[in-house]
């Protein structure tokens, strides 16, 4: 299983969160990325399971917007269809790239659409 970081506030420093993240890189041991939001920091480390391309790897953004997952989305394939009709585009295989145009489509009624087991942050 993947973990995920995330470290906001005016304080934030980055030192500090990659300290945290390295804290949980059992956890994700194939991949580690941590990004600058311009608000604060998110980290992910990579148990790689779905979307094994180096394009599958969190955290995800999508015009200015950020998500790091930590889970699995069943039957995301179906979701996928809908938002390719709907024009997106998408560059992984990930479960987790879906979120970011269901946030933008549904706002948290997303949640209610979703079969999955996650943490997340957006």
């Amino acid at each position: 299983m993947c973990s995920i970081l995330g470290y906001c506030g005016a304080s934030a420093r980055k030192e500090d969160a990659a300290a945290a993240l390295a804290k949980t890189i059992s956890r994700g041991p194939d991949d580690s990325k941590l990004i600058d939001t311009g608000k604060g920091f998110l980290g992910f480390n990579r148990l790689s399971i779905m979307g094994l391309t180096p394009e599958g790897m969190q955290p995800f953004e999508r015009d200015g917007s950020y998500v790091v997952c930590n889970g699995e989305i069943y039957g995301y394939e179906k979701c996928k269809a809908k938002l390719l009709e709907k024009g997106y585009s998408f560059r992984s295989g990930s479960d987790c790239e879906i979120l970011l145009p269901l946030y933008k489509e549904y706002g948290v009624e997303m949640f209610a659409k979703l079969d999955a087991e996650f943490a997340m942050i957006i």
